[in-house]
């Protein structure tokens, strides 16, 4: 009685663990998907802002130039 019970247990203990691994892949695959649509997305705003800033500078030179 208590080998077969031992049994269960350690399989269910098993089951727990491999349960847990597979838990923790697919986290792992989460972050990584998080992390890599993050930084596409961060250097889409960094592109636009560059793009934004250069136009601005592009007019203050055309602004200073009819100054002159």
């Amino acid at each position: 009685m208590l080998e077969e019970d031992e049994k269960a247990l350690e399989g269910i203990l098993a089951e727990a663990k491999n349960e847990t691994k597979e838990a923790r892949l697919e986290s792992s695959i989460v972050a990584k998907e998080f992390d890599a649509r993050f930084d596409a997305d961060l250097s889409n705003v960094v592109d636009q802002k560059k793009e934004r800033l250069e136009a601005m500078r592009q007019d203050l030179i055309n602004y200073k130039l009819c100054l002159d």
